[in-house]
């Protein structure tokens, strides 16, 4: 299915392939719509891409311990479907992006945009990659989980930054 999305012909695509096997994702039912929600919509919901859904699933599982229902989506394609995506999370009070990238021109920009033109008011705590010293994280020796620990994205960080958020 994605071969096909890809080579549609509505402009440049790309499929990005890791390295790492992860546990299969088989909640995506319209590959069209560019988004899935993981379970349910909550007042709180993690908006993440690529392996960090994983993240976002592991952080969700973790917080709900403490009473605390936040909601997954997955947004596996961009441009999503807007006018769908926006049905979905209009109810939402707060927006969580989590994303492995810098912050400045990444996933959470493009989310803040669509938020923006639909003149919709919700929240948002972005969590990425905080370049403002630089890129110096990114040359630091080790697999995908130094790198985030390097940038404070780990997982009990992520929970921590989400918890003193909201």
């Amino acid at each position: 299915q994605l071969a096909e999305l890809a080579v549609d012909g509505n402009g440049p695509k790309f499929i990005r392939l890791d390295r790492d096997r992860f546990p299969n994702l088989t909640h995506i039912r319209n590959l069209t719509s560019g988004f899935s929600v993981l379970g349910n919509i909550s007042d709180i919901n993690i908006l993440a891409t690529g392996n960090m859904v994983h993240v976002a699933k592991e952080v969700s599982k973790k917080l709900a311990g403490t009473h605390k229902s936040i909601g997954v989506i997955d947004v596996f394609s961009i441009p999503l479907d807007e006018e769908n995506f926006l049905r979905k999370i209009k109810l939402s009070k707060q927006l969580i992006t989590l994303e492995e990238h810098s912050l400045k021109g990444g996933f959470s920009s493009y989310i803040l945009e669509v938020l923006n033109d639909a003149n919709i008011q919700i929240p948002v705590k972005r969590i990425g990659f905080d370049t403002s010293l630089g890129y110096k994280a990114c040359y630091n020796y080790g697999g995908r989980e130094a790198i985030r620990e390097s940038f404070g994205m780990g997982v009990q960080n992520i929970i921590s930054m989400i918890s003193s958020y909201y």
